[in-house]
């Protein structure tokens, strides 16, 4: 057993420094130890039973429910499998858990936490942003503050606990000690300016407070806290958390609840699936302020770990989840008040930030979960008379489940099932979807197939159903490519780019009404949205609407000044701003040309090859401004460029035959019909 439990303890302590085990190499490596420590234990000994075996069966029977029916089946095996072993983790523990243990617990905690806050101490000193080795700053902070409950619980709970009580360390008083630690823990977590992480540590001291006094020391707490925050500047609290608009959701908490709740009314029973949570949310996205963007912005998580539960599981397992926490501190307020502190400071955390999706947090958890059930456990132990089912939920027994040989085929089953899915990848939409980008640009059609199988896995993927949609645009299917598109807009009515490319689509078709529609859409969705005012323009322009189409063309032009040397933070926003300058140059020389300007025209389209020397359409139409001047010689040069740089379009070899005529070049003259007739036979026999 001594190897089970170093291996258990070593995963305790190493997991928050491979980034918190969010990687999903390191998870699938810890799920595999898991499995194999597991298994060697149920070989070794019997596995307790837990007041928790009913809820927890519950929890996956439902979880399994809500995998049927899931939009995204590859994200919901694996999240299910990460479940499977954190569930395993706590039934070895609470198996092997003793009085010893707990001390190794402890330490640890204390250990990693001190080594966490050091680094976001140095890391803020350097200049580096304070997450240490965690994926973010709010779930360092998180795990922090449940060191610093941990530390605080033992200054003010040792005298009113026996079991607490810790020798003198070094001549001093271990209260010092732990003094000192909380004060590290505290200014790490200042300095990840998490409001998460400080009100997570601010719900551990509360119910530390709670045990000591009662009501008294909660008015205490409460009163103190409110002083602190009156009597800091206004500055100083804004830069603590972080409402100074260092982060775009910093006032949007409520509005992603809100999300929440919508996709939970949509889907209440069986949810969206584990891990589906942000197919739906693009569906229920709400804009957020920035200067560039309104819908850059979109989450995973819904930064409340029960609504969470319930938009992926469904109200059933949200109904279980609050049940299995019910017991656990039920049990901690009567036997466990430090575990069950450190516990609180996990929830509340939890309340309005994903810290239980970090699996370096929930094996934490797990660990605390052990402390607080093993006392409750360990006192059914101690009695003679057989266990009694009390009037309430929780079950009063402590045997053990002795069916080795089940458990065992069972997690070769598991064992095998997650390494298959971890190597293969048979649901992973993300596979295909890499292999069909292959073939876009060369082999559409074959890029199209694999798609359509991509949309079988994920059809919830607004972002497959797009490419789709333009795919069968590619192959001149121009209802498939519509259709595909509208499903896109259902799943994510606020994608600039899916209501541009359908606008684009009746543009080309010279649908004009239908395709503004679409473009003030695309425009009301993302104002600074370049391309959807470009194809504003184009219609204006096609519409001989001069005057507008001017307008918003040196809209563009200034605003893609003022913009191109910004540095984005996203490539939602370079799509946003991503224009062809040349283009927009090259259409407001059309314009001046139409309105008899013809210097203006000149200097425009000069402009558009300036900025791309192949723009042949550019070559075409400056070849025209100067045959109207009469100038063939240099109309013949721009026309030749064209007819470089795009020698299969008709309109440039018509052009150049213009000038030729004027040259009188019959010879040239013919030689450009007959490729004009070679190429119509082509297009003919393609049509047929």
């Amino acid at each position: 057993m001594s190897f089970i439990r170093y291996s258990l303890f070593s995963i305790l302590i190493l997991s928050p420094f491979f980034n918190g085990l969010k990687d999903p190499v390191s998870v699938f490596i810890f799920e595999t130890v898991i499995f194999i420590i597991f298994f060697i234990f149920i070989k070794l000994s019997d596995i307790k039973k837990t007041p928790l075996d009913i809820p927890i069966i519950l929890f996956f029977i439902f979880s399994f429910f809500s995998l049927i029916t899931s939009l995204y089946l590859n994200q919901s095996v694996t999240i299910l499998m990460m479940l499977v072993s954190f569930c395993l983790l706590f039934y070895i523990i609470i198996s092997i858990y003793d009085g010893q243990f707990r001390k190794f617990l402890y330490a640890g905690l204390i250990l990693v936490s001190s080594v966490i806050s050091l680094i976001i101490i140095l890391q803020y000193l350097i200049g580096r942003i304070p997450d240490a080795t965690f994926p973010n700053p709010n779930l360092a902070a998180g795990y922090i503050a449940c060191g610093a409950t941990l530390v605080f619980s033992f200054m003010v709970l040792s005298k009113s606990y026996s079991f607490l009580k810790t020798p003198k360390i070094i001549g001093a008083q271990p209260r010092y000690i732990y003094f000192v630690l909380f004060l590290i823990f505290f200014t790490a977590i200042l300095l990840t300016h998490s409001r998460g992480g400080l009100f997570s540590l601010i719900c551990g001291i509360a119910v530390v407070s709670f045990l000591k006094s009662r009501k008294t020391g909660i008015l205490i707490f409460v009163g103190s806290i409110l002083v602190i925050f009156i009597l800091l500047p206004e500055k100083t609290i804004a830069g603590i958390t972080k409402t100074d608009g260092g982060d775009a959701y910093v006032h949007k908490r409520t509005e992603i609840w809100g999300s929440a709740l919508n996709i939970i009314k949509e889907k209440p029973f069986l949810g969206t699936g584990p891990g589906n949570f942000n197919l739906l949310f693009h569906k229920y996205n709400f804009p957020v302020g920035d200067s560039i963007a309104r819908y850059g912005k979109s989450t995973r998580f819904a930064h409340n770990e029960f609504l969470q539960i319930a938009a992926e599981g469904g109200i059933f397992v949200l109904a279980v989840f609050i049940w299995i926490l019910i017991i656990i501190l039920k049990n901690g307020f009567k036997t466990s008040p430090l575990p069950t502190a450190v516990l609180f400071t996990l929830i509340g955390h939890s309340f309005v930030d994903f810290n239980l999706h970090l699996p370096a947090t929930m094996i934490l958890m797990m660990f605390f979960i052990s402390d607080i059930l093993y006392q409750k456990l360990n006192a059914n132990d101690r009695e003679s008379n057989p266990p009694r089912r009390t009037n309430n939920f929780i079950c009063d027994y402590s045997r053990s489940y002795s069916h080795s040989r089940l458990f065992a085929f069972a997690t070769i089953i598991f064992f095998i099932f997650n390494s298959f899915n971890y190597f293969y990848k048979p649901f992973d939409a993300e596979k295909y979807k890499k292999n069909a980008d292959r073939f876009i640009v060369n082999l559409p059609e074959k890029a199209l197939e694999i798609y359509k199988k991509i949309i079988k896995y994920s059809p919830n993927n607004f972002e497959y159903r797009r490419t789709v949609g333009e795919l069968y645009y590619m192959k001149n299917d121009r209802v498939s490519s519509i259709e595909n598109l509208k499903e896109s807009l259902k799943l994510n009515p606020k994608d600039p780019f899916t209501i541009t490319t359908l606008a684009n689509i009746y543009y080309n078709a010279e649908e004009y009404n239908k395709s503004k529609y679409y473009l003030l859409k695309a425009m009301d969705t993302e104002p600074h949205y370049l391309m959807a005012k470009y194809l504003l323009a184009k219609i204006d322009e096609k519409q001989k609407r001069y005057v507008p189409a001017l307008t918003k063309y040196r809209e563009i032009i200034s605003t893609n000044e003022l913009l191109k040397d910004t540095q984005f933070s996203s490539g939602y926003e370079k799509s946003l701003l991503r224009i062809d300058m040349s283009a927009v140059y090259n259409s407001m020389g059309i314009i001046y040309m139409n309105t008899g300007k013809l210097q203006n025209a000149v200097s425009s389209y000069n402009t558009a090859i300036q900025i791309n020397p192949s723009n042949a359409e550019a070559h075409s139409n400056l070849a025209s401004v100067y045959f109207i001047r009469k100038n063939y010689k240099t109309a013949l040069k721009h026309a030749k460029l064209a007819v470089h740089y795009e020698n299969r379009e008709p309109l440039h070899l018509k052009n150049l035959i213009l000038i030729y005529q004027k040259l009188g070049n019959e010879k040239e003259i013919t030689k450009l019909k007959n490729k004009i007739s070679a190429l119509e036979k082509e297009s003919n026999d393609k049509t047929r």
